[in-house]
């Protein structure tokens, strides 16, 4: 028999793992992207 609240609970944990990737892949992305975008507004690095 499989208990409804712990195929809950491992679905919530894996969207959580997934959400997490999401937003370390953003801050990743995010710390080059401000980086070009001042430099191509300034001109300078």
């Amino acid at each position: 028999m499989v208990d409804p609240f712990f195929t809950v609970g491992k679905k919530y944990m894996n969207f959580e793992i997934f959400f997490q990737l999401i937003a370390l892949f953003f801050i990743l992305a995010a710390g080059p992207l401000v980086i070009v975008l001042l430099a191509s507004r300034s001109g300078n690095l």
